[in-house]
């Protein structure tokens, strides 16, 4: 797949029709029964994702295949593809400096416009995402390239990408759930007393939990997790033994809470 391939070729109009609505329910449908994009979500969820994909212009396959994460309502869009939507506007973009320390990228409108952004590995570290045997360890290079082209297309693209940011750009930094645990890189508990009230075995409990989804949908059940502790004063426990009784009616409640989580943006 070429690197214009991968992005939709025509611009479309800000409202999706009857027609398109019913394409997009369709996909969506197929896409759940297909059971490879459980770690997306429900079809409700993953017809979000094709909806901002239409309005970015670009594919809902692509989007779906790892292009387009969204977020707490939030877009994540993957390095590949971010920069194959400025080289399909008509834009370069050209690496200046790349090794395990810093990444410049200098980019160029076709109207003539430059500017260079860069990013460094000391950077990372003060915000806290360089930990061991993580990407920011063992990728130092596609990482630093990644969040200098993120920095760069918000400053000289903002047209191109709109609201997105780069893959894992969010996740790592911008929004922090309220649960924590160290392997995951999840949050588990609020910062602050909760923290200090937390007992051991709460937290241990899960941890193990939040071990049976993939990353993304750990981060989801996290959220919902703190939320039902905070507005119901559930216990981690009560959670916990009331998912293992009837995993799949716990599954629909979560993913009716993600949907509306997505709705209300």
């Amino acid at each position: 797949m070429t690197l214009t391939s991968m992005v939709a070729s025509q611009q479309v109009s800000l409202i999706p029709n009857d027609h398109e609505m019913m394409v997009y329910d369709t996909m969506a449908k197929q896409a759940v029964a297909s059971k490879l994009y459980r770690g997306i979500g429900d079809e409700f969820a993953i017809k979000m994702i094709m909806l901002r994909a239409r309005e970015l212009n670009i594919a809902p396959m692509t989007a779906l295949d790892g292009g387009i994460h969204i977020i707490q309502g939030r877009t994540e869009i993957s390095a590949r593809l971010m920069g194959a939507m400025i080289f399909r506007a008509g834009h370069s973009i050209t690496v200046e400096k790349e090794d395990g320390e810093q990444c410049v990228i200098k980019g160029l409108r076709s109207s003539g416009g430059i500017q260079y952004a860069s990013f460094t590995i000391e950077e990372a570290k003060q915000a806290g995402l360089v930990k061991p045997g993580g990407g920011w360890t063992k990728y130092p290079k596609d990482m630093l390239y990644a969040r200098a082209l993120s920095r760069l297309a918000r400053r000289l693209f903002p047209d191109v990408i709109g609201t997105g940011y780069v893959e894992g750009e969010i996740r790592e930094k911008d929004i922090q759930p309220c649960v924590q645990e160290a392997d995951m890189e999840i949050p588990l508990f609020p910062d602050g007393p909760t923290i200090e009230q937390a007992v051991e075995k709460e937290q241990d409990l899960l941890k193990n939990f939040l071990a049976q989804f993939d990353k993304d949908e750990a981060r989801g059940w996290a959220e919902y997790i703190c939320q039902l502790k905070e507005k119901l004063n559930l216990s981690v426990q009560h959670i916990v033994d009331k998912y293992n009784e009837d995993p799949t009616k716990a599954m629909e409640k979560f993913q009716q809470w993600s949907a509306k989580q997505l709705k209300n943006g």
